[in-house]
């Protein structure tokens, strides 16, 4: 078996401006609607944060490359998801009272539209078992932001 090795111009760099983003923007996000992570049960905050750093962290050994199709679809369809991203907290962040972001798909967009960019990142790096570990994830990660929404 091959073992995957860490290089420099890995799928890693694909992440600095979601972590730029989070780091500006995750302060303006309103708590108006979020109930508290209490009810959350504690496995569902622990598989979140292992699926979390294991996602942010695979893409170190996934090469980032722009050489064939698939790759160059890959940083399209990234590119697309980090718009989508982006523009799923801005309801929240500056009309925080419209309809849109006091609906569950408003207050849940920026925890389900990370599936968009993190299927380019599995793209780039034509690995599928990151893409069903990012599916998981967010799967994961949604479920917890309905529970502390008290959506469900």
């Amino acid at each position: 078996m091959v073992l995957p090795r860490l290089q420099l111009l890995n799928c890693f760099w694909l992440l600095l401006p979601v972590f730029a983003w989070n780091a500006v923007f995750a302060s303006r996000l309103p708590q108006a609607g979020f109930k508290s992570d209490a009810g959350v049960p504690r496995p569902i905050l622990w598989a979140e944060n292992v699926l979390r750093a294991a996602v942010f962290l695979w893409p170190l050994l996934l090469p980032l490359s722009w050489q064939d199709q698939r790759s160059r679809a890959g940083l399209a369809l990234y590119g697309l998801g980090i718009l989508v991203y982006f523009a799923s907290w801005l309801p929240l962040i500056y009309r925080p009272d419209a309809a849109w972001s006091r609906s569950a798909a408003g207050l849940l967009a920026p925890a389900y539209t990370p599936l968009i960019w993190l299927a380019g990142i599995a793209l780039v790096g034509a690995s599928w078992p990151y893409a069903l570990l990012s599916l998981l994830f967010v799967g994961v990660h949604v479920y917890h932001n309905v529970l502390a929404h008290g959506l469900s």
